[in-house]
């Protein structure tokens, strides 16, 4: 039986030098469901992400037992060797694990597993960094901006993608700046405005964070635009 939390941050303080990103920011993240977060630039998603993943770093920062190296990180922008084939990263990454699901998840990522992965283009790398994190079989996933650069069937097969691996009982963790890309797949989003401002909605208050971020940004925006444009 899965605990009712995988990962509890009490009063996580962090800055870079003398630049705050947190100070006090607290939250649990339930299992077996799908949270959001949702921030502009900067704003400090992957930030949190690199912490929660090295959490062993910080005392604030607890996963549930057991859950300790159940996690696995989705980087916005994947690394990869220069001169390594696709077959080569996943057999890899899946070791010491058997390779025989490669080629069957293959067959919705459509990856030219034969090419050198320096060679792919930005969504074919986003695409085999997350087939990677798949092969992983972790309990809890780390995506950082996961739509980034994918086209639109693979926009569309990801939100299948991640409702089934709920229902497998995975917990995600899934950042991005496109409401519309939580919305469809979120039970929580916490919104992220600041080092000291957060605040998480369930979905049924999905159409209240809507309209706390057109408000915020779009006051902000207009004002902008009545200087550069004015009518």
């Amino acid at each position: 039986m899965q605990p009712a939390t995988v990962i509890s941050i009490k009063d996580f303080d962090f800055s870079y030098g003398k630049k705050p990103v947190y100070r006090g920011f607290s939250l649990d993240i339930k299992s077996g469901r799908i949270h959001g977060f949702l921030g502009a630039n900067g704003a400090g998603k992957s930030t949190l992400f690199n912490c929660i993943f090295h959490h062993e770093k910080y005392g604030a920062i607890t996963t549930a037992e057991g859950f300790e190296k159940e996690l696995a990180y989705l980087q916005t922008e994947p690394y990869f060797y220069p001169y390594m084939t696709g077959m080569e990263y996943l057999k890899i990454v899946c070791q010491p694990r058997k390779h025989s699901g490669i080629e069957q998840w293959n067959e919705v990522f459509q990856l030219p597993l034969g090419d050198y992965v320096h060679n792919y283009s930005t969504g074919m790398k986003k695409k085999i960094a997350l087939l990677g994190n798949i092969l992983l079989n972790k309990k809890i996933l780390l995506l950082d901006e996961p739509t980034n650069g994918l086209d639109l069937e693979t926009n569309e097969f990801f939100k299948l993608l991640v409702h089934r691996l709920k229902d497998h009982g995975i917990t995600i963790l899934v950042s991005s700046h496109i409401l519309e890309v939580l919305f469809s797949i979120c039970d929580a989003i916490t919104l992220l405005g600041g080092h000291d401002k957060a605040n998480t909605y369930s979905r049924a208050e999905f159409e209240q964070l809507k309209a706390a971020v057109q408000t915020g940004y779009g006051n902000k925006q207009q004002a902008v635009l009545d200087k550069l444009l004015p009518l």
